[in-house]
Order: structure tokens, then sequence, then C-alpha cells
């Protein structure tokens, strides 16, 4: 949060925080008085009105930001981040106490236009419901309605239909380097999005044919490197090359390397951090490979599990490979192995309906004729 009781002068003295952007020093101010003088005292500091009645989103936003990146997770922050200034544009920068579900319809009414689905509206809802609870526990200010979101009934997503293995095959040809790997790594190891992208050169263990995971609230588990075509691309991962620009190296000091233990394997050249999604590179490769099923990057964790299933891996094996802490969430893959069984049968058997209405057309030739 942006004030904080002060770690060393005790009660009634406040520690205020104000953020000079990311990357950028924090400035720390001392303040001695009640929790109510300390908040008024930092939106002057802000130069942001401390009443109540004055007080507009765009006002709110920046101290909620500063809150919300020391109490919650990094990803979730930085989504916070990129998301609200774009909700708050759409809705208006308005007092917090004349908020009306009037300005949550219209804002729902705009963003399904945009053809965004209802779940996303509600992530991104979701995200403005907070900023609300911090003005009204936090900041104790008054605030108008609270937004309400879509059911759960009428936010269901479509049945996943999961790639088949000459499908994965496919889509992989049309992938190079980085986004190959973890296009591998997704439908090969069923890694999920962030397992994959986030990995480090101490992960992956060559002799043992291993890689280590650090999976969903921190849980560890081990997978296998499936298939040698794998190794090979992530041993070329684990290789740093010297950045080029241009055909030209942009630091004649940069060498090339294996990497340090603690860097990533997978780095965007255009932000130099890892990468937070490779969908669009997953739907361009889909495209090109004559793919009309909708590509996402899970689809690929859903699709390798469907695949094991159809293999013949085991319930509990398959349930450690994924990281299921419920094997319940295991066991839907093979509602999907069947549905993709009894789509090839269907295939099949129109086939064999063809052939058979062929077969009888002839036959009723054969008889006509003989008639004449």
């Amino acid at each position: 949060m942006a004030i904080r009781p002060h770690p060393t002068k005790g009660k009634d003295w406040w520690q205020i925080v104000i953020s000079q952007g990311r990357g950028k020093k924090q400035k720390l101010y001392t303040y001695q008085g009640t929790r109510a003088e300390a908040l008024s005292f930092e939106a002057d500091l802000r130069g942001i009105p401390s009443y109540a009645a004055e007080q507009k989103l765009l006002d709110i936003l920046g101290r909620f930001l500063d809150w919300y990146h020391l109490h919650r997770a990094p990803r979730s922050a930085q989504d916070a981040e990129s998301t609200l200034p774009r909700v708050i544009d759409r809705i208006g920068n308005k007092h917090v106490s004349l908020l009306r579900q009037a300005d949550y319809t219209r804002y729902k009414q705009i963003r399904l236009a945009d053809d965004v689905t209802r779940r996303t509206v509600n992530i991104e809802l979701t995200k403005l419901r907070a900023l609300l609870n911090y003005a009204s526990e936090e900041l104790g200010l008054q605030i108008g309605d609270m937004p309400k979101l879509y059911t759960k009934k009428q936010t269901q997503p479509p049945s996943i239909v999961p790639l088949t293995p000459n499908e994965i095959a496919r889509l992989l040809t049309e992938l190079q380097g980085d986004k190959k790997t973890i296009a591998m790594l997704y439908a090969h190891c069923a890694l999920r999005r962030n397992e994959a992208l986030h990995l480090q050169a101490k992960h992956i263990d060559f002799e043992s044919g291993l890689i280590y995971v650090t999976g969903k609230g921190g849980k560890h588990r081990i997978v296998p490197i499936i298939g040698d075509e794998l190794r090979q691309q992530l041993t070329q991962a684990c290789i740093h090359f010297p950045k080029m620009k241009r055909g030209k190296q942009i630091d004649p000091a940069d060498t090339e390397r294996n990497k340090r233990p603690d860097e990533y394997l997978f780095i965007c050249a255009r932000t130099g951090k890892p990468y937070l999604n490779i969908k669009k590179s997953l739907k361009a490769a889909a495209d090109r490979a004559g793919i009309s099923k909708p590509i996402w990057n899970h689809l690929l964790r859903h699709s390798g599990a469907t695949a094991g299933i159809q293999a013949g891996v085991d319930i509990r094996s398959l349930q450690t490979l994924l990281g299921h802490s419920d094997i319940r969430d295991t066991e839907r893959y093979t509602h999907m192995a069947a549905s993709v069984i009894h789509s090839a049968g269907d295939k099949l058997s129109a086939l064999h309906n063809t052939a058979r209405k062929q077969t009888s057309d002839m036959s009723d030739i054969k008889i006509a004729k003989k008639d004449r």
C-alpha cells in the first residue's frame, strides 16, 4: 500500500511511498499522526483533492497501483496497470460516489461490440472492483454501485476441441526457434504457459533427461524431456548468442556462451524480457498449417494431455505429469480423448456409408440392365 506503519518509529508514525514510475526509485516520506491525517498528507503530496466528493477514478488509480504492487502477485499487478486505464477511459473518469450500474452496462455493450468475450469483460470489471474496494476500505471513500459481473452460466466457455497428434505435428512444422521449443513444451510435456515461458537454464537436466518445473502455488514437479527433437531445441535454448540487428552484432564484446543457471531460456528480442504470450505466433502457424480450430497457448497442453490418454498413459502417471492436485482435473481428459475417438469414428462411418451407397447404386444399375 502507499501508506504503511513506520518499521522503527512506533505507533502513529507512518511511511508514505510515492512511486515515480516503473524502473524508477520510489520516494519515501515519514509522517506522524493518525492514519486519516497520513492519507490526507499523501493526497497533498500527489496533488490530489482530499474530499471524497471530489475523488475521481484517475485520482485514486496511482495510489491503488502502488498498493496493488505491494499486496498482489507481480503478474496481477501488471495486468491491473495495463487494464484499468483502458477501462476508465471507456467508462469515463467519474467521481467514485456517482458510479452506477448503467455505466457498467454501457461498458459491457461497448466491449461486446469490440468482439470481446464476456469472460474477458468479467476480468476487466474485476480489476475495477478491486480499485473501488481499495477506495472504500483503504481510503474510507463513499463509492457508488459495484459492477455486477456476468454469471458463470453466461461465461461458460465452448467445449474444448484438442488438436490431434497429426495437427500438432503440422503446427510445429510451421514454427521455428524459441517459439517452436515453447510449443513443444506445451504439447509434448504438457507444461502450462508460464511454466514454459519462465524456464531457466538450471531447470534443464540433460544428463537425466528431466525438466524441473515450478507450477501453480510454487509447487514443484519433474517432467521428462520427450523426444530427441525437443532435446536438441532445448540445447540450443541453453546457449546465449550475441544479439544481432540488421545482420550486425550490437555489442562487439558479447560472445556465444552457455547460459548462466539463472538466465531465462526464452527472451523476447523486442522487450529483452521473457515472453508473456505466443498466441499470435501459434495462430499464424495454424493458419499456414491449414488448421481451422481456435488456437491458444493452453490448448496445446490440453492436446498433449489428450494425446497421452490416447497413447495409453495411465491416469495417475498423467496426473503427476500435469501437476494436478485433484485427479478429477486429470480425468476430464479421458472425455476429451473419447470425443476425439468418436469424431474419428464418425468420419470412418461416413466413409463406409458413402462406399456402401455407391455399391448399392451400382447394384441397382446392374439389376436395371438385366431387367431390360
